[in-house]
């Protein structure tokens, strides 16, 4: 099967888009992406260049993913979803609408990051962690494993 691409996108070169992918439109993708098999970008969805999206990931409307981010495979990342350059989203994490995550940060396997969570630069997520509404993770932080924050919580 071949990958759908919707109207006005634009995919700069040496892209690579896997079967069954659907760019539903106004995607902008970077030099060098790779986009793997079954992914969805929904509308307005904005890949930097050499960005990495595994197979059956969907990124949400007007989510921004920046220069060197990867999604490994069955990630979820909501409408308005940030990921900064250099961040790392291992396989089956959850990212709510509006969840920042800032340059080199890394959120490990699992990890369900609540709405309008902000993960600073350099922080780690811990698999298997939970994030509830509202939490703060600051620069160099560490969630372990397992860890469940309660809404409002700052790190």
């Amino acid at each position: 099967p071949t990958a759908t691409i919707g109207p006005n996108c634009r995919i700069a070169p040496n892209v690579s888009i896997g079967a069954g992918s659907v760019l539903k439109g106004n995607c902008r993708i970077g030099s060098g992406a790779r986009i793997g098999d079954g992914v969805v970008l929904e509308y307005n969805v904005r890949l930097g260049e050499n960005v990495g999206v595994g197979n059956d990931c969907v990124v949400g409307l007007n989510a921004r993913i920046e220069a060197y981010g990867t999604l490994h495979n069955n990630v979820t990342a909501e409408m308005n979803v940030r990921v900064g350059e250099h961040a790392v989203i291992h396989q089956n994490a959850k990212l709510a609408m509006n969840v920042r995550v800032d340059e080199l940060a890394i959120i490990h396997e699992r990890a369900k990051l609540g709405m309008n969570v902000r993960v600073g630069s350099k922080a780690t997520i811990g698999q298997d962690a939970a994030l509830e509404m509202n939490c703060r993770v600051g620069n160099g932080a560490t969630v372990s494993p397992g860890t469940v924050l309660p809404m409002n919580a700052t790190v």
